[in-house]
């Protein structure tokens, strides 16, 4: 019964965050509207809400320049209630 109880709470909370590729799939999103540029998945990581990028360094710091704009727009995107993702790096 306690288990059963555990695996309810865990269904709730994985279907409430969205996981790593929805994530990654939506920052590509955002991307390819501000900048028409497309970036891979492969080369996004996630660690505790902030998202690592390796791409050619003139991308990167476009991105560095409109960090705000972008985390609003992907956030804005996975959900209107909670702020998933903090910074970009």
């Amino acid at each position: 019964m306690g288990l059963s109880k555990i695996k309810d709470i865990l269904r709730k909370y994985t279907l409430a965050t969205p996981r790593d590729k929805i994530i990654k799939e939506a920052f590509c999103e955002v991307i390819k509207e501000i900048f028409n540029n497309a970036i891979s998945t492969k080369n996004i990581s996630i660690t505790r809400n902030i998202l690592y990028i390796k791409t050619h360094p003139t991308l990167k710091h476009e991105i560095y320049l409109n960090k705000q704009d972008i985390i609003r727009r992907l956030n804005k995107k996975l959900s209107k209630k909670k702020e998933f993702i903090k910074n970009v790096l």
